[in-house]
């Protein structure tokens, strides 16, 4: 089942095609009698750039009427990589000035890198199942004490009923933290923390935007769950890093 990227009502199709002719008809939406997808004929770059200004729109177009499964597990591992090269830099870095050096670019051939980058999976997938726990939580608790004001609302203003879809949220998630990916540009032309915190508050942006358009949850519960699920993985990525230091040394 599809969506309007306009309003979110489910369409049972995109677009008609009339037989024996090859001729396509772009199928209106019946809620708010906009076209139900738009961007079924943007160019890719069109896409990426209303993705990358926090559309709904084209969260929605992502999320419910493209199939991105394949792409989204290798982004997965690419944000892992992105992550665990920052982690890497930083612990091997002195100054802001031996980020630059030539020797990062040849983090391939340590074995600290590896460990950084798969502590960095162990983090995402931490962050992922926490998220998922706190939705499923809140979700039961919307329906069942029926709080309308913490669900998104319809092009009619009608309160939408919360739903958890395990393996839209799983995918919304890892569209949400495809904003790490900044972090090698970052690294290479703009060496300060501050540009790190502006990626991460781009990155809770995100999962908050991926969490309200999968669940119909509010941007406020939505906005909650990110947190909650980045505090914890925060309080434990000290320890985290000390057990890949260990078996570095080790």
């Amino acid at each position: 089942m599809y969506v309007c990227v306009e309003c979110g009502e489910e369409s049972k199709k995109l677009y008609s095609t009339f037989s024996g002719s090859g001729i396509l008809k772009i199928q209106h939406c019946g809620n708010c009698d906009e076209v139900v997808d738009k961007y079924i004929e943007f160019d890719v770059t069109l896409l990426l750039l209303d993705v990358v200004l926090l559309r709904v729109s084209a969260f929605r177009h992502i999320l419910h009427n493209r199939d991105t499964g394949v792409v989204l597990w290798k982004l997965a591992l690419l944000c892992m990589f992105s992550d665990g090269y920052r982690k890497w830099i930083f612990r091997n870095s002195t100054s802001e000035d031996d980020i630059v050096e030539e020797k990062v670019f040849h983090a391939a051939t340590q074995l600290r890198l590896y460990l950084l980058t798969l502590v960095a999976g162990l983090e995402l997938v931490m962050f992922i199942g926490i998220t998922l726990v706190f939705c499923f939580a809140v979700i039961e608790c919307v329906n069942y004490f029926h709080f309308e004001r913490y669900c998104t609302r319809s092009h009619c203003d009608e309160a939408r009923t919360p739903k958890f879809n395990f393996p839209k949220l799983i995918q919304a998630l890892l569209f949400g933290n495809c904003g790490k990916l900044l972090f090698l540009p970052t690294i290479v032309w703009a060496q300060s923390d501050r540009n790190f915190y502006y990626i991460i508050l781009y990155v809770v942006c995100s999962n908050t935007l991926a969490i309200s358009v999968t669940s119909h949850l509010s941007y406020t519960l939505s906005l909650l769950a990110v947190l909650a699920a980045l505090t914890v993985v925060t309080l434990l990525e000290p320890r985290m890093n000390h057990y890949a230091e260990a078996c570095y040394e080790f």
